[in-house]
């Protein structure tokens, strides 16, 4: 059994180095979508706990099944932190410091 084991963490090992290699050949043009959530990454970072908790609260009493709170929450989040991080960094002031 212990074999079996190995085998299966050389598995997903080999296999992870795969998909690397075959995203780092065939991904060559750039995504300006991709482009400006990398720019914006950091603020997304340090805003994005703010309205993860505002969110969860507000669907606490809910009854929803978990995937779709998780979704709604996701969602809410990202787009939220992302859009306030993209028009500050447009702003002179921040873009001045960062």
């Amino acid at each position: 059994m212990a074999n079996f084991y190995l085998i299966f963490v050389a598995s997903c090992i080999c296999s992870s180095f795969a998909f690397l290699s075959i995203f780092k050949q065939n991904i060559h043009k750039e995504n300006s979508l991709w482009t400006n959530l990398s720019a914006n990454a950091f603020g997304i970072y340090l805003l994005h706990y703010i309205y993860i908790t505002w969110s969860q609260f507000a669907l606490l009493n809910v009854s929803l099944p978990v995937i779709i709170k998780f979704s709604l929450v996701f969602l809410f989040t990202i787009t939220a932190s992302w859009a306030i991080v993209n028009f500050a960094r447009k702003l002179k002031v921040v873009n001045q410091i960062i």
